[in-house]
């Protein structure tokens, strides 16, 4: 009874009876493979095409190859891949295609008129749930699948007791071809016939395509306490529509209980999944959310056994409850069907509670409340060597009760297919990664990202991605992602530490829009730099609890260009809804920090008091070094005559430059300057990145560093040498600037005070007070 009202149930939602999901199917037509025979795929075969060159000569075109021809119409036969992935599920005599897949030839020819050509490379033959029978290009380096055909089967039969399979279908030139050979796709005539002739054999593959494959279904029950779900697989997408720029998608799921208990699967309650759909690209070494759907809504559970372990799938009393082994399968169809998919703003990632039954503004248009994508996302010409992944999230309340809520979300590669200009599909790639959030993909696919799981007490958890790329003039490129898996507070800002002064460029922000009337606002972060970081937020919660946070499903990035080198260090993420902490700090890749200063030779506020010359008249002015010791020196961006400025405070000579920089031992540099600092001045070196200062003054005479010389210096002098107060600095008793401070100074102090010999008139001359 449960069963047929099922059957009613979702006949009631689609309208469509091939969208009805009987036992052991994926909900959209395709069969499990979960009979006794084992798959079938293609073995030994060929594949001839053979053109009509009348039809071809009717738009402008020819065909050309280097192969052999009949001399009668243009043909060429192309070698078959043993690589080949369409997979047959046998039924009695005949076999059935499961799912999304190819023949791969070998071997090439050109299409085209003297003014314009199509090169056909390799083509893959494929079956497509969404396309039926079409020829990709499957040699394009740059993994966007540009459809070049698309075929009408004339006959399509197989043979299992022979082991064969033949399809004979019409060949026709696809819009895209059309267009980029000027030929107006709206009138494609039928240009030739292709002919496969195959075996059928128990034997797959024989090496991995970058093409989807099934996994297989040998997960075992690693025992946690309490149920818990994961997306086993996802499954064939399906193109809705495209309005305006934006093209609509959705994907099947298979998720699994690899708990010890039952999952509530309850149908109009809040005690069922809600799914999550998410699109990403990874282009340019920047990984980015592109597409997010609003929620699916679960209604029952199923009996399948895709992640059965050796127990199989136990437990099961009612379609109310998810077994333990057990999984269930909702089509692409189902997970893209308008009227059964809630906005996300009424999930507690945390908790797995919403609102049932949910309410949201009408949907308007085909593309409402599903996965959108951008048709600038996913065009070829923009997107050269571009990745593209899908990402399905579960949530649920006893799931998340048990605490087994981080291994919900699982993604798989797609590809691009272009059918027609603007035109584009989303193929599934390769395998399902169980239990691995989108982001996980950046790392999978470039080993030298650094990622970094961030778990909120009393919340969730974040999964922060960074890589830094030496751009090689002096200058890294530095690109944070950070997904927010299932928390609750979500993130208002996101901080790295910024040396002052730093030279940035290239500072930006990406996010993902909500959309279909979602209560979310999508205006771009604000960026300011606040004293020693840069800073990337939203409005706080108190001000607009709607603003762009960083909510659970969401991916958003902080990128830019400093010249400074990277090294480990503490970011910060800023949590939006009130609570404790405020703020979480994460170890990652940041650039280097300004190094501290920790002392000087001469110290700071040092006043050289000495001659400025010798009796023979040659000029000794003041210093004309500095010693800094920093905390450390930088590891990979030595200190030069750039990090460092001069300026000068009581006179109007030109200050003195920095002339080298250069380390003398421990972390301690010695800077020299192009001239001593001048007389009756203060001289300021400044450390650019830290803004730290050493101040350095020149008064002959002034023993006592009181700013003005007079008789009390003589005496400070006296009582220095007599051991009754002091001892001062050599620099400020040393007069005669020989080495050594003895009685010799005190006659070369009055012969400056009253200017005898060759000496200015220093008696009460002052310099300004210490800048």
């Amino acid at each position: 009874m449960r069963f047929a009202l099922r059957l009613l149930f979702v006949f009631a939602l689609l309208a469509l009876a091939i969208l009805v999901r009987p036992f052991g199917s994926l909900g959209d037509g395709t069969v499990e493979s979960t009979q006794n025979s084992s798959p079938l795929f293609i073995g030994r075969a060929n594949a001839a095409w053979q053109f009509d060159q009348h039809a071809l000569s009717e738009v402008g075109l020819s065909f050309v190859t280097t192969g052999e021809s009949d001399g009668q119409e243009p043909s060429i036969e192309l070698e078959v891949e043993p690589s080949s992935d369409l997979e047959f599920l046998r039924l009695g005599n005949t076999a059935e295609i499961q799912t999304d897949g190819c023949i791969h030839t070998r071997g090439a020819f050109l299409i085209g008129s003297n003014e314009s050509r199509i090169a056909v490379v390799s083509p893959a033959i494929c079956f497509l749930k969404d396309e039926g029978w079409v020829v990709l290009d499957w040699a394009d380096p740059t993994r966007v699948r540009r459809q070049l055909f698309t075929l009408a089967p004339v006959v399509q039969e197989s043979n299992t007791s022979a082991g064969s399979f033949r399809l004979l279908a019409d060949i026709s030139l696809s819009g895209l071809s059309a267009a980029g050979l000027g030929l107006d796709a709206l009138d494609l005539p039928v240009i030739g016939r292709l002919e496969v002739n195959s075996e059928l054999t128990q034997d797959g593959p024989v090496e991995a395509l970058p093409y989807r494959k099934r996994p297989s279904a040998s997960k075992t029950l690693a025992g946690p306490i309490g149920p818990d779900v994961i997306v086993g697989d996802i499954l064939g997408g399906h193109r809705w529509a495209r309005v305006g720029d934006i093209t609509a998608f959705s994907y099947g799921s298979l998720s699994c209980n690899v708990g010890d208990d039952l999952l509530d699967w309850f149908a109009n309650t809040n005690k069922h999944p809600v799914i999550s759909q998410n699109m990403y690209r990874l282009k340019n070494d920047q990984f980015e959310q592109i597409g997010m759907a609003w929620v699916k809504h679960g209604f029952e559970a199923g009996l399948d056994t895709f992640c059965s372990g050796p127990g199989g799938c136990t437990r099961n009393q009612t379609p109310d409850r998810l077994g333990v082994g057990c999984s269930d399968v909702y089509g692409r169809f189902l997970n893209g069907f308008q009227s059964n998919m809630g906005p996300r703003s009424d999930v507690n990632p945390v908790s797995g509670f919403f609102p049932y039954p949910f309410s949201a503004p009408p949907f308007t248009s085909a593309v409402d409340r599903r996965l959108q994508v951008r048709d600038a996302d996913l065009d070829p010409a923009q997107n050269a060597n571009a990745l593209y992944f899908v990402e399905i999230q579960y949530i649920m309340p006893d799931d998340s009760a048990a605490g087994n809520q981080n291994n919900n979300a699982s993604y798989e590669d797609v590809l691009v297919v272009e059918s027609a200009p603007d035109t584009y599909s989303l193929l599934l790639s390769g395998t399902a990664e169980q239990e691995k959030p989108a982001l996980l993909a950046w790392q999978d696919t470039d080993p030298t990202v650094e990622l970094d799981f961030v778990d909120i007490f009393g919340d969730g958890r974040f999964i922060l991605g960074s890589k830094v790329t030496d751009l090689g003039n002096g200058t890294w490129r530095y690109e944070y992602a950070l997904q927010n898996l299932n928390s609750d507070r979500g993130a208002q800002s996101f901080s790295v530490p910024i040396a002052p002064a730093t030279p940035l460029s290239g500072v930006s922000f990406h996010d993902v829009d909500s959309h279909s009337g979602s209560i979310y606002d999508s205006t771009d972060w604000d960026i300011s730099t606040p004293g020693s970081a840069l800073v990337w937020s939203t409005d706080d919660f108190t001000i607009n609890p709607n603003a762009n946070a960083l909510r659970w499903g969401s991916l958003y990035n902080f990128r830019f260009d400093a010249s400074a080198c990277p090294t480990t260090g503490d970011v910060s993420i800023g949590l939006f809804k009130s609570g404790s902490p405020v703020a979480v700090s994460v170890q990652t890749n940041i650039p280097e920090p300004s190094p501290i200063l920790l002392s000087s030779f001469p110290p700071d506020g040092a006043i050289d008091g000495r001659q400025p010359s010798d009796p023979s008249g040659l000029n000794l002015d003041g210093w004309s070094f500095v010693d800094l010791t920093f905390d450390a020196l930088p590891a990979c961006t030595p200190l030069t005559t750039t990090d460092f400025a001069v300026t000068v405070v009581g006179t109007a000579d030109p200050a003195p430059s920095v002339s080298s920089v250069t380390p003398i031992g421990g972390s301690t540099v010695r800077v020299a300057l192009n001239k001593s600092i001048p007389l009756r001045a203060w001289t300021i070196l400044t450390h650019i990145s830290s803004g730290a200062r050493v101040r350095l003054g020149y008064l002959p005479g002034d023993v006592d560093a009181s700013l003005m010389t007079n008789a009390s210096d003589i005496t400070k002098l006296v009582n220095s040498l007599n051991g009754i107060q002091g001892p001062y600095p050599i620099w400020r008793t040393d007069i005669d600037r020989n080495g050594v401070a003895d009685a010799q100074d005190i006659t070369r102090l009055i012969d400056l005070l009253k200017g005898h010999g060759v000496y200015d008139n220093y008696y009460r001359v002052t310099i300004p007070p210490l800048p």
